[in-house]
């Protein structure tokens, strides 16, 4: 059977030949990176990333929610929140720490931003109530569980927009910006199945949600695949380096064994405090470990 992607968190993955004839042109011909395109890569990644942080937030106040781990779970709200922001303020701004060298000038980019920003103020508002009083506030679900898609579709505005200003075809082409988009989807995925567990464990929602897990195991195991192996009718190679094919490999055993209780849940199985809580500390694990991965693909 062959692989099928939802590139609701990838947009340049599917260019088809054109993409293609690119790649194999810049090869042939030899262009290295330039400073221009090393930054171009680093703010798809970054923009691509800041859903996994709105997926972290989400995740951590229905853990909050659930009772498993509220303080430590309240605190990291608290600590993503400056981050998400962080980033929002390099994007615009430019920021040194972040490696962002100017400030973002590009009309459509900025007006993306505030897009985002539109979307995000209400739902960082509501979470930031749950880090100051280690609960959820009364009829403030709708916003914390659901309205991360809303912020996740803005994103995915913004990444347009980035990729279509600053990439620059052969920089970005000759380390093949799409293993970048997909390797940075991982993390937001893997965060939301986190997050979907979670909200499986306190009944919110549940066939909605439990509809939502399998549809994202189904694209972290193919996105997986096309990662290591390579997808020659999309344009995919296979992992380009020893380290990311080992890093590759690491996160295939871990997730493989992560993904028994994912599996219980979906199959209608109660998932324990124990379980969730063991399964959201390995996850974040994994988060860091995805991070480093698109940092290889970055560096190519």
């Amino acid at each position: 059977m062959g692989l099928s992607f939802d590139f609701r968190f990838s947009r340049m993955a599917l260019n088809g030949a054109l993409a293609v004839a690119l790649v194999l042109f810049t090869v042939s011909h030899g262009f290295s990176v330039s400073a221009a395109g090393i930054e171009a890569r680093h703010r798809v990644a970054l923009a691509e990333q800041q859903g996994a942080l709105v997926e972290r937030v989400s995740r951590a106040a229905c853990m909050v929610r659930a009772g498993v781990a509220a303080e430590e779970n309240s605190a990291e709200i608290g600590q993503v929140l400056q981050s998400f922001d962080a980033v929002m303020a390099g994007l615009r701004n430019g920021d040194a720490a972040l490696k962002l060298a100017k400030a973002e000038s590009n009309s459509k980019v900025l007006k993306a931003l505030d897009e985002v920003e539109r979307s995000w103020q209400p739902f960082r508002a509501a979470a930031d109530k749950v880090a100051v009083s280690g609960s959820v506030p009364e009829g403030s679900g709708e916003l914390l569980f659901e309205d991360d898609k809303k912020i996740l579709g803005e994103l995915s505005k913004l990444v347009a927009a980035v990729e279509s200003a600053h990439a620059i075809p052969a920089d970005m082409l000759l380390v093949n910006a799409v293993l970048i988009d997909l390797a940075a989807r991982q993390e937001v995925l893997t965060q939301s199945v986190g997050k979907n567990l979670c909200l499986l464990r306190i009944d919110w929602r549940a066939e909605e949600h439990r509809a939502e897990i399998v549809a994202e195991m189904a694209q972290i195991d193919a996105t997986q695949q096309a990662l290591l192996n390579g997808v020659p009718t999309m344009g995919i190679k296979p992992a380009p380096t020893p380290a990311i094919k080992l890093a590759l490999e690491e996160f295939g055993v871990v997730w493989s064994e992560m993904r028994t209780v994912v599996d219980q849940a979906v199959a209608g199985q109660p998932v324990s405090d124990e379980a969730l809580d063991a399964f959201e500390r390995k996850n974040l694990s994994v988060l860091k470990d995805l991070e480093d991965l698109v940092t290889l693909y970055e560096a190519l």
